[in-house]
């Protein structure tokens, strides 16, 4: 651990011994910080883990003194004693051992009070997790340049080509039916949209139309024709271009559903976690899901565990319906980590589609290329899909 971080751990460990028996409560002197929230759930993950461990230790100290003690009574028990010390003796042993068999049934209740607080921590951290802005945007910037990537009418070239064309169409479109059809589609007097310039201009009567063009030219006009020779190749390609982006957008439309199916049991398990303890989903907003400041995030993890903590005491926590939560938080947590991982895949794909028509030197990739980059850098940063499987594994502790 760095030095300079050390002054920061203090503090937390001060405030934990004061908010930590504080009911769950809303703050209302709450300080927005830059800080990165992931840096206190990792600790708060830690110290869960570390709660566990020490419930262990003082088990097996306690248990192993104990265990001592019976050997003893049993080596006793061996020797001539009167009835009165045999009795006495046995009655000793009997009360040691119910005094192990309490210990594990406490040791069982902490673990498993821990783990759900280990539940609780990952339903929350997978609820901020479904909801990135950051990541929002970056695919909405990529798939805007995969967009223009495919669009005719984003090529300068094109654009200035079209009108040279459309003079043509209007030339001859009284003596052709289908340079008629093709002058209706792409009439000069109206405007194309461009989200449907790319199936315009890759229709089989416009590329017909195209051909005709390009013949009509004959010699006379060779940088023209070279130019329209080049342009119709260009809408050939953006023709198949745009079907191979589509196929693959096709499966990341297919991972959306997937992904907004996970949303929808991750809130219903919150909802359920939520009515077995009693904590307020205002607060969760306000003190953990919606705050930046790691303090706060801290000292209202603290009240949180307090209430698990005594609810567990007070015998209020069902273990077949805590251990169902706990399971159920723990496919989830295992489910988007292999979704991110797909995720990832699916992003590949496009990598391998830029290099399967960046050859051609026609299709502009260098804004999508840039879209690209930076869409899987912020979705490897925030979405580590191994991380997931890993922490979800390690997420509970068995006895």
């Amino acid at each position: 651990m760095k030095l300079k971080n050390i002054p920061f751990l203090l503090f937390f460990i001060f405030i934990s011994t004061y908010s930590f028996a504080q009911p769950e409560t809303s703050d209302s002197t709450k300080v927005v910080s830059n800080e990165n929230q992931s840096n206190v759930e990792e600790l708060i993950s830690e110290l869960i883990g570390k709660q566990r461990d020490s419930l262990k230790s003082i088990f097996n100290q306690e248990v192993e003194i104990l265990e001592k003690q019976i050997r003893n009574l049993d080596n006793e028990l061996k020797d001539k004693l009167t009835p009165k010390e045999e009795i006495t003796k046995l009655k000793n042993r009997i009360s040691t051992v119910e005094a192990i068999q309490k210990k594990k049934v406490k040791l069982s209740l902490g673990i498993l009070t821990e783990n759900y607080n280990s539940a609780i921590l990952n339903i929350l951290r997978l609820e901020k997790d479904l909801k990135p802005l950051q990541l929002l945007n970056a695919s909405r910037q990529f798939h805007t340049s995969l967009e223009k990537a495919s669009n005719p009418l984003e090529y300068t070239e094109f654009k200035s080509w079209l009108t040279d064309f459309r003079a043509f169409l209007e030339k001859h479109k009284s003596k052709d039916v289908i340079i008629e059809m093709v002058s209706n589609l792409i009439n000069s007097n109206s405007q194309i949209d461009k989200s449907q310039a790319s199936i315009i201009f890759t229709n089989n009567i416009v590329l017909l139309g195209i051909e005709k063009f390009i013949r009509n030219l004959g010699k006379k006009r060779k940088d023209l024709k070279s130019k329209s020779q080049k342009m119709f190749h260009l809408l050939i390609l953006l023709d198949k271009f745009d079907n191979d982006k589509n196929r693959i957008f096709y499966e990341f439309e297919e991972l959306n559903r997937e992904l907004d199916a996970l949303k929808e049991l991750q809130k219903q398990t919150l909802d359920e976690i939520i009515i077995t303890t009693g904590l307020k989903r205002n607060l969760m907003e306000e003190n953990y899901l919606d705050q930046t400041n790691e303090k706060e995030v801290y000292a209202y993890w603290g009240r949180v565990q307090s209430h698990i903590n005594n609810l567990a005491k007070n015998g209020n926590l069902q273990k077949d319906e805590v251990t169902h939560q706990m399971k159920t938080v723990q496919s989830l947590k295992i489910r988007f980590g292999e979704l991110m991982f797909k995720y990832l895949e699916n992003l590949d794909q496009y990598d391998q589609l830029s290099k399967k028509y960046k050859h051609y030197d026609l299709i502009n990739f260098k804004e999508l290329d840039a879209n690209y980059k930076n869409l899987k850098s912020t979705f490897k940063e925030n979405f580590p899909a191994q991380k997931y499987i890993n922490d979800a594994i390690r997420m509970y502790s068995v006895e």
